[in-house]
């Protein structure tokens, strides 16, 4: 059962924005767990931080967009 490997998933990067707001990866995997939920909205909430912090050249940017649009 893999629920307890997510939770501490989410506690990871969560941990990681806190220390800094603007990592970038965390913002990406965290959008990557999110569609794995199927969670959409809160993968594209995580694809607008990615945007508004380093704007949409990024390679994080990149991958988390075509993962949502792949979903």
């Amino acid at each position: 059962h893999s629920e307890p490997n997510l939770d501490k998933a989410f506690e990871s990067y969560r941990i990681a924005l806190e220390a800094n707001p603007e990592h970038l990866g965390a913002h990406e995997y965290l959008g990557e767990l999110y569609i794995t939920l199927g969670n959409i909205e809160k993968a594209n909430e995580m694809l607008l931080n990615l945007e508004k912090i380093a704007g949409t050249k990024t390679i994080e940017y990149t991958k988390l967009k075509k993962a949502i649009d792949n979903s």
